[in-house]
């Protein structure tokens, strides 16, 4: 269910409209949306040092498409998205992704 989500995200760019039934659609982005969410030491390093700043931030922000964001800061009324890539997104000491 979570590639026919993935598959239908890319019929709404695409197309511009769902490849689904309503019914499905939703159902394939709540099963998308719940998949489990781990943190990294660096990223739970990036928090600390947010929070050691008093920034303002949201942890794993899930959005409409059912992707999750690893930070969404809040500064000046804007909000900006900050993935965290540590070590374990490359292929050795490559730092080619993975």
């Amino acid at each position: 269910l979570r590639q026919l989500h993935q598959w239908n995200m890319w019929g709404k760019e695409r197309i511009g409209k769902s490849l689904l039934p309503l019914d499905l659609s939703e159902h394939c982005l709540n099963v998308f949306s719940s998949s489990n969410l781990s943190q990294s030491r660096l990223q739970n390093d990036v928090v600390r040092a947010l929070h050691s700043m008093g920034v303002t931030f949201k942890e794993e922000a899930i959005l409409n498409s059912g992707y999750s964001i690893d930070l969404l800061v809040s500064i000046n009324n804007r909000e900006i998205a900050i993935e965290v890539d540590g070590p374990s997104h490359f292929l050795g000491k490559s730092r080619k992704p993975n």
